[in-house]
């Protein structure tokens, strides 16, 4: 914690030397600045908390992951700033000073170890030891929290003595280069009664020693950084959220915050509740731990843990032999599971999507006070522990105290507001909306768009409380959409989700999403030959066959995946293809990839011409030693100059122009990347590729007649054989039926393309296949209690989901209004 101010130990010396040269601008410079050093020593001295005759106080222990020491005097400058504290200050600092470095200070039987020993301190101390000063007690006069450049929070009520409350927050807001920094967005430490109750790791990094949210049991790089998105003080303490930034979004999290509460007791009483919310979410399942480091990953200090239950909810207890106890009650998520290592660790674990963690401590010298539960529903949670009122607020993702917390209204059955609505422009008429999914409490969500001209959002379409994403259709070429997702449950609305803009594409443009992601048997594998990988997507499947797959000089066919599904390939040269038929001529044509390296990378796209060569951009994309992700974006009508190249010696030819015709008949697309052969990595994600007209494996629908023409030959015109009604398979599946759902032949199987009922806890649904480019046949799922009376349309039957796999849209339809017996079926309707 210390290094929040390292600089100081070599500034200060040069500063006060300038001075007494008779150069005053720095010395002015330190006189007026904002930055009180002073303070930021006094907060990050945990040497004040953790008694001298302790074994903790004569190492160096971290009280949160990072940088630092518990002790000011590791750092050895807390005294060259005697004479640089302001004088309105240095009462309160003496005071400090003289207790836990200076003349008061411990141990009494060693004068020689008096005045900021470390690092030979003692001689500045004695030439600006400010003896015309009366110290003064600076509890209630110094802020309750003190911040450092990175990201650390302080919060501290007293300055007192080894009995002191300690509390600190990181959020790592800048990456320090050195050897020491680690990750730390969100890492928590508490030192309370002399004792390291939660801490960070000391030079081990492994994830179970963080006091933080770990992500399927990890912590995340140490370079991707987190970031304060709040800070707030209040008369007894102070309020302070972390967002996780890239370094939980490199984990897989959509959304990661920690939010951290502390309201200090009376000064006298030294006591404090601590209240921690952590909102995490992903696109899919995960399993997320909050874990505690007890003590420090050395040593337990004695602390005994135990946990239990209380009100129905479960709860922790540490007691430190020195006096003093922390209880925590688990007050959210529901079903988590509570458990705990004796001498090591705490985890609350969470199987899920999106996951509010709330946990509310005692802090205290003694006895603990008992939990009253003042409210408790889905929209949050009102607690109250002696005298403090604390409150969390879920629809809002908030954190309260006080009075606030108490007139916090549950009482209602709105469910919460949908998080993470995203929206992605598909086609010039399509633009597909995804949220996080949650246990919201919702029944339905309402979509609604507010298009070009349109001053208000109107409803477009509902689905059912399980969905998570929906494809809005049939809107209008190169114009601007507004869209947002309104919850809905119990006949009442949750507020708005976030609103999000997209623009459709100019006429006949499409997007396909590819994801690098290697699959076998449906699963992502740790390590697979690239023989077996699969391309797969939300859109289509790509067959990625091995001989284009595989990295080039390599000796091993082997390559090794990341845990998220990213391709991480230990070779240095590698590039990705794949046969497909676009049309690349128009102005909204472009491909983007998403590209990580752990050093230097040089990469290009990749283009397969109707001639059966291959073509490569002649200007590179490069990357330095970035570990983030980036998005590199080809807009491909504004690329002048090409490249032939070689897929089988990776040899780079002649450079070459292309015309709109070649552009308008691409056959593949790919991409090479390639990196220095040193130990580093590579990995490529996400590629989009926005093209025009594409070529699937049959050709464009020109109606059912000519389906019929085409599947039948000679027999078309007889009405038993090919007529709309007829079934020839004997299969009892019409052919128009058929020719809707895109069955490619009617007299084969085509299994995937069935109608599927399923009967679950959600009631019965019917998953059925739409062919997007039928545009003569519309296919009518209906629903019956009776298997008379057949009923259709929005006020029976509800959308619940749709998958899109190119042009074949796989719908899920499930009875608006169940009832106990009920009949699903699917009919075709010529137009």
């Amino acid at each position: 914690m210390g290094y929040a101010g390292y600089g100081g130990i070599f500034l200060l010396p040069a500063i006060y030397a300038s001075r007494d040269a008779g150069f005053n601008l720095l010395w002015d410079f330190v006189r007026n600045t904002p930055r009180e050093w002073h303070k930021k020593a006094m907060y990050s001295g945990s040497f004040a908390l953790i008694p001298g005759s302790t074994s903790l106080a004569d190492r160096r222990m971290w009280q949160a992951s990072g940088v630092g020491g518990p002790n000011t005097n590791d750092e050895g400058w807390a005294s060259l700033i005697l004479e640089s504290v302001p004088p309105a200050d240095r009462p309160h600092f003496l005071w400090w000073y003289d207790r836990h470095l200076g003349r008061l200070a411990e141990p009494a039987d060693r004068p020689d170890l008096r005045f900021d020993h470390s690092r030979q301190g003692t001689m500045w101390a004695l030439l600006f030891y400010p003896d015309d000063v009366t110290p003064a007690d600076p509890t209630g006069q110094l802020p309750f929290v003190v911040t450092g450049e990175q990201g650390r929070h302080y919060l501290r009520a007293r300055w007192r003595d080894t009995q002191d409350i300690s509390v600190s927050i990181h959020a790592d807001l800048r990456h320090h280069p050195n050897a020491w920094a680690q990750s730390e967005a969100g890492q928590t430490g508490l030192i309370a009664y002399g004792t390291m109750f939660f801490s960070g790791p000391r030079t081990s990094r492994e994830p179970r020693h963080y006091t933080r949210m770990l992500i399927n049991g990890q912590r995340g790089n140490d370079p991707d950084p987190g970031r304060r998105q709040h800070l707030e003080t209040f008369e007894s303490g102070a309020y302070v959220v972390v967002d996780g930034h890239t370094q939980y979004a490199n984990m897989g999290a959509a959304l990661y915050q920690r939010h951290l509460l502390t309201d200090f007791g009376d000064p006298e009483d030294n006591n404090a509740v601590i209240a921690m919310f952590d909102r995490v979410a992903s696109y899919s399942q995960s399993q997320y731990t909050w874990n505690a480091n007890v003590g420090s990953h050395a040593a337990d200090f004695g602390i005994v843990s135990s946990i239990g239950e209380d009100q129905g909810f479960p709860t922790f207890t540490l007691v430190s032999p020195n006096g003093g106890t922390v209880k925590g009650w688990v007050l959210s998520p529901a079903g988590a599971i509570l458990n705990h290592v004796p001498g090591e660790r705490l985890t609350i674990d969470k199987t899920g999507y999106t996951e509010d963690f709330f946990v509310v401590m005692s802090v205290e010298p003694e006895t603990t006070p008992p939990l009253e539960v003042l409210n408790h529903g889905n929209g949050g949670t009102i607690v109250r522990l002696g005298d403090k009122t604390v409150a969390l607020d879920r629809v809002n993702g908030v954190l309260l105290r006080g009075g606030d917390a108490e007139s916090l209204d549950l009482d209602h059955a709105a469910p919460l507001p949908v998080l993470g609505l995203s929206a992605r422009t598909l086609s010039d008429r399509a633009i597909r909306l995804n949220w996080l999914p949650a246990d919201s409490g919702a029944t339905s969500f309402i979509i609604e768009k507010r298009g070009p001209g349109e001053p208000d959002f109107t409803p477009v379409a509902t689905v059912g409380g399980s969905v998570s994403g929906y494809d809005l259709q049939g809107l209008a070429p190169q114009s601007s959409y507004t869209i947002r997702v309104v919850a809905a449950a119990n006949g009442i609305s949750s507020a708005p989700s976030n609103e999000v803009t997209a623009v459709t594409f100019e006429s006949g443009v499409a997007v396909y999403v590819e994801d690098f992601a290697p699959r076998v048997n449906g699963q992502l594998p740790s390590v697979n030959a690239i023989a077996n990988w699969q391309m797969v997507n939300q859109d289509r499947g790509w067959a990625l066959r091995a001989t284009e797959g595989s990295p080039r000089n390599a000796a091993n066919p082997i390559g090794e995946m990341a845990t998220t599904g990213r391709t991480r390939i230990n070779f240095q040269n590698i590039f990705f293809t794949d046969e497909i038929r676009a049309d690349l001529s128009t102005p909204s044509a472009a491909v983007e990839v998403d590209i990580q390296t752990e050093g230097t990378i040089r990469f290009s796209l990749l283009l397969k011409l109707a001639s059966g060569q291959w073509v490569r951009t002649s200007a590179e994309a490069h990357i330095a030693s970035r570990t983030s992700w980036h998005r590199q974006r080809w807009s491909i009508p504004s690329i002048t100059a090409w490249n032939f190249y070689d897929v089988s010696t990776l040899s780079t030819g002649a450079s070459t122009t292309l015309s709109p015709e070649d552009l308008a008949d691409i056959r593949g697309i790919g991409i090479r990347a390639q990196w220095p052969l040193n130990e580093r990595w590579a990995r490529l994600d996400q590629l989009h590729l926005y093209a025009k007209d594409f070529v699937g494996p049959q050709p464009p629908l020109e109606g059912f007649a000519a389906w019929r023409a085409n599947a039948f030959g000679h027999h078309a015109d007889d009405e038993a054989i090919a007529g709309f009604a007829a079934t020839p398979a004997r299969d009892g599946i019409a052919n128009g039926l058929k020719y809707a759902m895109g069955w490619p032949d009617p007299l084969a199987p085509s299994a995937h393309l069935l109608p599927v009922a399923v009967s679950d806890s959600g009631g019965l649904s019917l998953t059925y296949t739409w062919d997007s480019r039928v545009d003569d046949v519309a296919l009518i799922p209906e629903v019956s209690i009776d298997l008379e009376t057949w009923h259709s349309g929005e006020t029976h039957l509800e959308e619940v989901d749709c998958e899109i796999d190119g042009y074949l849209h796989h719908i899920t339809v499930r009875p608006s209004h169940p009832a106990g017996n009920a009949f699903l079926r699917l009919r075709a309707e010529e137009r």
